[in-house]
């Protein structure tokens, strides 16, 4: 008996641990549980749960507006990017014996761009709802939400630099398709190919008949912006933040992407910011993160861990940078 029990025993325990490696190792998604089952948390054993709608108190609404300012030396904004293949192309804009449209943007060093009013450009800032919540989006806030994100390839850069892409959003604690897309276009005439979030993408350059490679898909949200690079050429880098609700901006480059201009060092808007539609009442997270420089506000450094505000009607953040 004693040995029936003994091996009894023995098949119990090594059925529960197979069970226990079993749960550990189903992929969760942290948008859509509570945190308290997220990846880090103790946890209770409890089952998931929904997360739940935070809106506005009396359902108002309000707006976010700000700037990121640029302390200390400003950086050489002009330095040329170091290029060793397709120069011609790359660092001159030379095609078949002709000159394109290269702009300096896509020459000159893009992590530090600081423009002339002393603004930093390239910010991500977003609000993060308490634990256990999630943001009400405004109507009008997912309309005005474009239907495609769109990053380009137009000689050897990506631009923009940094992108915003928002694929889904939760209402009454379900997650919706936003319908947005990513996409990634090579409308460059060399081959170039983009590694972004476990996906290697081959883009064949422009054809003569005027054929631009691209391909669409959509990402997961990523606790911070997730990098893109090149691997024909190794200078390419850009960031892309993709989001489950539309409550993020990026500090503005002071240019016009519908009209093909990436950057004006002069616009007095520079490395401003806004963002529409945030639950007024409510405590949140603020958070920023560039990939040099370090962004603090009211004196503490922000980062991915974000500083906790209560959200006003009219707001305005002021935030510093300095690597």
């Amino acid at each position: 008996m004693r040995r029936f029990h003994a091996g009894a025993l023995t098949g119990v325990f090594a059925l529960l641990s197979l069970a226990l490696l079993l749960s550990g190792c189903k992929p969760a998604d942290e948008d859509d549980v509570l945190p308290s089952r997220r990846k880090g948390d103790s946890g209770t054993g409890a089952p998931e749960a929904k997360l739940k709608p935070l809106a506005g108190k009396d359902g108002k609404t309000g707006v976010i507006k700000g700037k990121v300012v640029w302390e200390g030396d400003a950086p050489e904004v002009h330095a040329k990017i170091k290029m060793d293949k397709d120069v011609d192309y790359c660092a001159l804009g030379m095609h078949d014996g002709k000159q394109s449209d290269i702009k300096p943007l896509e020459i000159e060093q893009q992590e530090l761009r600081v423009g002339a009013n002393r603004g930093l450009s390239n910010v991500f800032v977003w609000i993060e709802a308490p634990r256990g919540f999630h943001f009400v989006v405004p109507d009008d806030v997912l309309a005005a939400l474009p239907k495609e994100a769109r990053v380009t390839q137009p000689h050897c850069s990506f631009v923009p630099h940094c992108s915003v892409h928002v694929p889904r959003f939760f209402q009454e604690g379900d997650k919706k398709e936003t319908g947005q897309k990513l996409v990634v276009e090579n409308d460059a005439w060399v081959p170039h190919s983009a590694a972004f979030a476990g996906k290697n993408l081959q883009l064949k350059g422009r054809t003569e008949d005027g054929k631009i490679d691209l391909v669409r898909t959509v990402l997961d949200p990523s606790p911070r912006p997730i990098e893109i690079t090149c691997g024909v050429h190794p200078w390419m880098k850009g960031y892309i933040g993709v989001y489950a609700h539309p409550f993020v901006a990026i500090s503005s480059t002071g240019g016009d992407l519908k009209a093909k201009k990436y950057e004006d060092l002069g616009n007095p808007n520079f490395g401003s910011f806004e963002i529409k539609g945030v639950p007024v009442g409510t405590k949140v997270k603020v958070k920023a993160w560039h990939e040099r420089a370090k962004i603090f506000l009211n004196g503490a450094e922000v980062g991915p861990a974000g500083q906790e505000i209560e959200l006003t009607p009219e707001m305005t953040l002021s935030f510093t940078a300095k690597q």
